[in-house]
């Protein structure tokens, strides 16, 4: 066993020693360091340990291999992406549709909400408290109605106006 290089053994810190030794022979180039360092941390992940173990392994990669603060952001990012899309399943395009339109139909639905209560706001400062008839018709206007309303209302001098203003077609 001890006439194989490091590296070529199945323990993480064979990998590490080798790496310690050929950065001693003068591996300086950033590149290389930044490369270097992304199959170490990559190969952390691809053999399943538990993240603790990760981590303090590449502790020691990080004492071993220092880079420049921007490099150091990049892998960073590198990793973090390596983590989550390692922990999260695959969302097919039609998923994602989905997700997009339920997102939208979601907001459009709040718009509606808000804008329906800001209107009842203003009715009750104009009109005084309405009767819960009136008040539940509210609930069917769309979005475009509860606009019209909110531009309507400014006229409005008394109940029978909202009534009025509600039978239309």
């Amino acid at each position: 066993m001890h006439g194989r290089p490091l590296h070529t053994r199945d323990k993480p810190g064979g990998h590490l020693a080798s790496r310690r030794a050929r950065r001693g022979r003068g591996d300086r180039r950033r590149g290389q360091r930044y490369a270097a360092k992304w199959r170490l941390a990559r190969l952390l992940y691809e053999r399943d340990w538990d993240r603790q173990r990760i981590i303090d392994l590449c502790a020691v990669i990080d004492w071993m291999m220092r880079l420049p603060a921007e490099l150091e952001a990049q892998l960073w990012q590198a990793l973090t992406t390596l983590e989550r899309n390692k922990h999260m399943r695959y969302v097919t395009s039609v998923e994602q549709i989905g997700y997009a339109r339920g997102h939208q139909e979601g907001l459009a639905e709040g718009r509606r909400v808000e804008a329906i209560a800001l209107v009842r706001k203003q009715l009750a400062r104009r009109l005084g408290e309405l009767p819960p008839v009136l008040d539940r018709r509210l609930e069917d206007l769309s979005v475009d109605e509860v606009e019209a309303l909110s531009e309507a209302l400014l006229d409005f001098s008394a109940i029978g106006d909202l009534e009025q203003w509600l039978a239309q077609p």
